[in-house]
């Protein structure tokens, strides 16, 4: 039987394309900034 080998990954946005620059959790997500679309959860 063949393992398959899977990985997470979290985007998070930046404050510049720096690879040091620091996180900006100040925005919101893309649904929530387009009135909701896609649905909320997801």
């Amino acid at each position: 039987m063949i393992q398959q080998q899977k990985a997470t990954v979290f985007l998070n946005a930046t404050e510049s394309d720096d690879g040091n620059s620091a996180n900006n959790y100040g925005i919101d997500p893309l649904n929530l900034g387009l009135g909701g679309w896609p649905p909320n959860a997801f």
